[in-house]
């Protein structure tokens, strides 16, 4: 079992992905997002006190009252009022409280800008689970903190960060790039992504979609996500926008419309 401080120096290693704008007060897997940081459940406490399965998506348990305390408490502040001492971990962790019966246990991760739940209890005597001595029981066996596993389902969930800022920006784009003649210039994905073009262009019977973007500042993968998440019918390469030529590293793509479908 790795020490506290061996799994922290290790999760220093897992990169900690931009969050977009649009995807504060949205979960991605099991991470809900917020402006300067991320919430997250660890798998022991999703299985052993949760009750959920160990990968549980974050949106799947936002009904418990915990979580709910969770994501009310901790998406403005990292810490708590109180903490849970003495204890035999660091680093500092914050009893989050819901009610007069639920507590939980919390502690923040400054390298990777994550905020972790990782024990519920009751604040109750002769409870099974009483929420001060459980936590230091699961302390003194070195099962508190979260894990490497832990991490690798953060980092796994962070890719999912792009695909899921474009779902959300994807229909204001179309709405903008509608009502503006020529083409609609904008960045997508916060810093994840680059910039774009995209010109509609309306006819009689149909509308196109052209979107451009550089082939050298998108990957592939976040370009086929971003064309999907703007339409997810067949898009055709084009060697032009409709208004201006391609410029070098520049490519693009069409799809053509039925006027209901815009």
């Amino acid at each position: 079992m790795a020490t506290a401080e061996t799994v922290l120096c290790r999760s220093r290693m897992v990169r900690s992905m931009d969050r977009p704008e649009s995807l504060v007060g949205h979960t991605v897997g099991g991470n809900y997002v917020c402006k300067g940081w991320e919430l997250r459940v660890t798998k022991r406490c999703l299985e052993d006190d949760l009750n959920a399965d160990d990968d549980a998506p974050f949106d799947s348990i936002l009904g418990l009252h915990v979580v709910k305390a969770f994501v009310k408490d901790r998406q403005g502040v990292t810490y708590g009022t109180r903490q849970v001492s003495p204890i035999e971990c660091r680093p500092e962790v914050w009893v989050l409280a819901q009610g007069d019966r639920h507590r939980g246990a919390t502690i923040y991760d400054p390298e990777q800008e994550i905020v972790w739940l990782i024990a519920y209890g009751k604040h109750e005597s002769g409870s099974p689970k009483e929420f001060f001595p459980y936590c230091k029981g699961l302390a003194k066996k070195g099962t508190l903190l979260p894990t490497e596993e832990d991490y690798e389902g953060l980092l796994a969930d962070r890719g999912g960060h792009f695909a899921e800022a474009v779902r959300i920006e994807a229909p204001m784009l179309l709405l903008v790039a509608s009502r503006t003649e020529g083409e609609h210039r904008c960045t997508v994905g916060g810093s994840l992504g680059a910039g774009l073009c995209v010109e509609v262009s309306t006819a009689p019977d149909a509308t196109a979609i052209t979107v451009a973007f550089f082939a050298t500042e998108v990957e592939w993968e976040q370009g086929l996500t971003l064309l999907a998440a703007i339409n997810p019918g067949k898009w055709d390469p084009v060697p032009r926008m409709p208004s201006r030529d391609l410029e070098d590293g520049e490519v693009a793509f069409t799809i053509m419309l039925e006027k209901e479908e815009l």
